[in-house]
């Protein structure tokens, strides 16, 4: 077995396990709040509060360049990736697919979620320093 049958193999053990094994209502909940948008702006919206009412202006300019590198992350995974790579999502293709709440788009690869977590923890771990970072790189994975 070569690398690739071996990562394919491996990915499709990963897709069982989330969609057979962990297939659980309350894990379906706590899926849809992880993925969901709005907690993120939520989030982004609660340090930029923080930010202004205590004036560290320096913490402003590093969170527009944090959202800068995340947008840009999300840009080039969505405009210029996805559609060399062209894999297509499991739910368009698979039957083993436990789909919760629709199928977005056609392209999976790379996971927007994975490269936006992936830009925010490197820009954070540059940013605040490698304690703060090894938190962020952690979520990362999680999200990732």
């Amino acid at each position: 077995m070569d690398l690739i049958d071996l990562l394919h193999a491996t990915d499709l053990k990963i897709l069982k396990f989330i969609n057979s094994d962990l297939a659980r209502l309350g894990n379906d909940y706590v899926m849809k709040i992880w993925t969901a948008e709005a907690p993120w702006f939520l989030l982004a919206g609660f340090f930029l509060l923080k930010t202004a009412y205590r004036r560290q202006w320096y913490d402003l300019k590093g969170l527009i360049w944090m959202a800068a590198t995340v947008g840009a992350s999300d840009a080039l995974a969505a405009h210029l990736i996805k559609p060399f790579a062209g894999r297509l999502r499991p739910c368009k293709v698979e039957a083993l697919v436990r789909v919760v709440e629709g199928c977005a788009g056609s392209m999976s690869f790379p996971s927007n979620h994975a490269s936006n977590a992936a830009a925010f923890a490197v820009f954070w771990w540059l940013w605040q320093g490698p304690r703060a970072g090894v938190i962020a790189v952690a979520c990362a994975v999680v999200v990732g």
